[in-house]
């Protein structure tokens, strides 16, 4: 759990308001003291929910680069579940886990400090790809966000006093001057830094390493087109071979055939990309049992694109990158209607879904077994069925065959901790009547908060 020094800035940078200057997405850097840098921003302009972001290198730049671009509202949320950030957010006293306020009260005691009113009380959030977020910081992790918030308190500080470097926020794209602190015992000093372009991503292409499974394969007729699409399902999972680690979102390779046909029945994975080539493997299977293969497949993105390529090119499949992929997507759709929103209240329905899908994932089904678990669901997907209590029963029957001892574990399930609402659209700061002498400046036309 958090050390003193988080705590002491954390109240620190909650009494400096430095949501009241910046809007959501205008970005500050700050030197870490391996050389390597971190890249913040600050939220709390409505008045709402206030708190800082720290994303770590590269790595984490690209990160929030991707939650800043989002114009709209994405239901599949993949672009927070596969985000690396550290985030320090204040809340209030029953919004708090049990141990968590143990700690904070434990502080706040020691240090005469009495925090109330709404928001006032701090939290320490890890987020990495395909985890739900921790409270558990490592050292380096709380190194890192008290960095980041000595750079808030440095930028707060010379937007009301003043400073020789002017502070100019323009956005966060390559090329895009930030202000840049860099600490030392002597105090922070600020400068600009140009942020660079994200790295290329490395998306796995893995090969398809039996022989066996590719003659069959290409001994198969040829029908039609395949969509198909790797997504992040947004159903947080137990794990049950590290219970130190917080849940996972398994990863899905979706596939359907436009004609209307079932989608093809192949069982998520929980580590992506180290199982890249898992998927893989479950897409060759599942075509042999069908005993086709389609002539042509359709892809949306590089990830898909990457993980197929070397795949199609062997069996002379021709691989088409394309804007949409309807049958794929709709069955998406209907997967999100019946997964438990995150952040609600989650009822004994919910936490089957949880189970049922960690079974799967755990569970080394025969071929035959999968198959037909799989289109039940898919039958389900395609009813006409409108009452959510009846489509979270079928869910409930499944976990119920598929577990027997979920009930003894939903009390450790019901403490995840849900992802924080981003808000997408621009939000005006409120400001303190008169300015201060250091006020931020935009390159753009768009006025100075």
């Amino acid at each position: 759990m958090a050390g003193s020094r988080l705590y002491e800035l954390a109240f620190r940078f909650k009494k400096a308001a430095l949501w009241k200057h910046l809007y959501d997405f205008d970005l500050f850097a700050v030197r870490l003291s391996d050389g390597g840098y971190a890249y913040c921003r600050v939220i709390g302009a409505d008045g709402d929910f206030f708190a800082l972001f720290v994303y770590p290198g590269a790595a984490g730049l690209a990160s929030c680069r991707r939650q800043c671009s989002l114009a709209v509202f994405e239901p599949d949320r993949e672009p927070e579940f596969s985000s690396r950030c550290l985030m320090c957010c204040f809340m209030d006293k029953d919004e708090m886990q049990p141990r968590e306020y143990a700690q904070l009260r434990a502080y706040t005691q020691a240090h005469g400090l009495r925090p109330r009113g709404k928001n006032a009380f701090p939290r320490f959030l890890s987020f990495v790809p395909g985890r739900l977020p921790t409270l558990q910081l490592t050292e380096a992790e709380e190194a890192c966000l008290c960095a980041g918030l000595e750079a808030g308190l440095a930028i707060a500080t010379a937007l009301r006093d003043g400073s020789e470097t002017p502070l100019r926020f323009n956005g966060c794209a390559a090329g895009d001057s930030v202000p840049l602190v860099t600490l030392s015992p002597e105090g922070p000093a600020l400068s600009t830094l140009i942020l660079p372009p994200d790295e290329a991503p490395d998306w796995p292409e893995p090969p398809l390493e039996n022989d066996v499974t590719f003659l069959r394969l290409a001994r198969l007729r040829r029908h039609g087109i395949l969509e198909c699409r790797v997504v992040v399902l947004p159903c947080p999972i137990p794990d049950e071979k590290d219970t130190h680690k917080p849940p996972f979102f398994p990863t899905a390779l979706l596939a359907a055939y436009p004609d209307g046909l079932s989608p093809l029945p192949i069982l998520p994975v929980r580590d992506y990309p180290e199982q890249a080539g898992l998927l893989l493997e479950r897409l060759a299977g599942v075509l042999l049992e069908d005993e086709t293969c389609p002539g042509f497949i359709h892809v949306s993105d590089d990830r898909m694109e990457k993980l197929l390529t070397r795949f199609c090119d062997r069996l002379g499949i021709q691989l088409k990158r394309v804007a949409s992929l309807p049958a794929v997507d709709a069955f998406f759709d209907a997967i999100l209607e019946m997964l438990p929103e995150i952040g609600e209240s989650w009822d004994s329905e919910d936490f089957s879904v949880i189970y049922m899908l960690r079974d799967l994932l755990e569970a080394d089904l025969p071929p035959e077994e999968a198959k037909a678990l799989f289109y039940s669901f898919a039958q389900q997907l395609d009813s006409d069925v409108e009452e959510d209590e009846a489509r979270m029963q079928l869910f409930q029957e499944l976990a119920e065959q598929l577990s027997e001892d979920s009930g003894q574990e939903r009390g450790r399930a019901g403490e995840l901790i849900p992802f924080p609402l981003q808000r997408t659209q621009e939000s005006e700061p409120e400001h303190d009547s008169g300015q201060a002498p250091g006020t931020a400046h935009r390159s753009s036309d768009s006025g100075e908060p």
